[in-house]
């Protein structure tokens, strides 16, 4: 989907606001000066404890990174700004829309923000499947009942993106992609383990090479294959999908890595 237009930062009152707390009094400011001077000589910040070695910094680090860990994967980072863009896009769509409507007279229709209000709606609902997608794989079922058979097309889009800010490419195949079934993998894992697997096999590559990869029928099953070499790193990349798809399976080849998908996970039309 290609943007609107340009991403800028757009000011709504209210937001991102943070009130200060009260300012301390002089006596609790003293005492809280000596008990910091006690544990942290030197008025050393965190920043500076984490990198001094701190026991505490590092326990809570090394938590707080286990617990990220174990529920935001790789794809939902890489994601995550090319979904805040496009939203940035919808949103000035909508802005232009009210502008429209709030200055056109009742009676005018040469104002028609009618194409503004629907590109915003079609692209604020993929970028809701998609975050209920990554949401899905991170731990949270949000998408439930919600499907879109043409999520696996919304979400090579969406990779193709990411990758590209990485500083990568990824060849768009010529040949449409197949619908995903509606009732295969509670809705997210199959585009979910797509898009890992062809992010990851992306940054595999040096940069500036363009990905190879294809989705193609098999006997009893779908094969999603990518053209890296043996060396990068597929053991690592094939555990991250099978903790979030127990089942999974892989096959490799010098030249080829691909990601075997049930027959019944797709779609291919007649």
């Amino acid at each position: 989907m290609a943007d609107a237009m340009d991403s800028k930062s757009i000011s709504r009152e209210g937001v991102g606001v943070q009130v200060p707390a009260s300012a301390p009094r002089a006596d609790e400011r003293a005492a809280g000066a000596g008990a910091a001077a006690s544990t942290n000589p030197a008025g050393a910040t965190l920043a500076d404890l984490a990198r001094a070695g701190s026991p505490t910094v590092r326990a809570r680090d090394a938590s707080t990174k286990s617990s990220n860990e174990s529920r935001v994967d790789a794809l939902t980072a890489a994601l995550t700004p090319v979904l805040l863009h496009r939203l940035n896009n919808a949103t000035q769509l909508l802005h232009a829309a009210s502008a429209v409507l709030a200055l056109r007279p009742a009676a005018e229709p040469a104002l028609d923000p009618a194409d503004d209000l629907a590109r915003a709606s079609s692209a604020i609902d993929e970028l809701g499947w998609l975050l209920a997608v990554l949401a899905s794989a991170s731990g949270h079922e949000l998408l439930l009942a919600r499907r879109d058979r043409r999520g696996l097309e919304s979400m090579v889009r969406a990779v193709h993106e990411a990758a590209r800010r990485g500083g990568r490419e990824i060849e768009i195949p010529a040949a449409p992609l197949p619908d995903l079934a509606p009732g295969f993998g509670d809705g997210w894992r199959v585009p979910w383990a797509a898009g890992t697997w062809i992010l990851a096999s992306a940054h595999a590559l040096p940069a500036g090479t363009p990905l190879a990869w294809g989705l193609r029928r098999a006997s009893a099953s779908a094969e999603l294959a990518c053209r890296v070499p043996d060396h990068a790193g597929r053991g690592d990349l094939e555990r991250r999908i099978a903790e979030r798809w127990p089942g999974s399976s892989f096959r490799r080849s010098p030249d080829e890595h691909v990601l075997v998908l049930p027959s019944q996970s797709l779609s291919w039309g007649s």
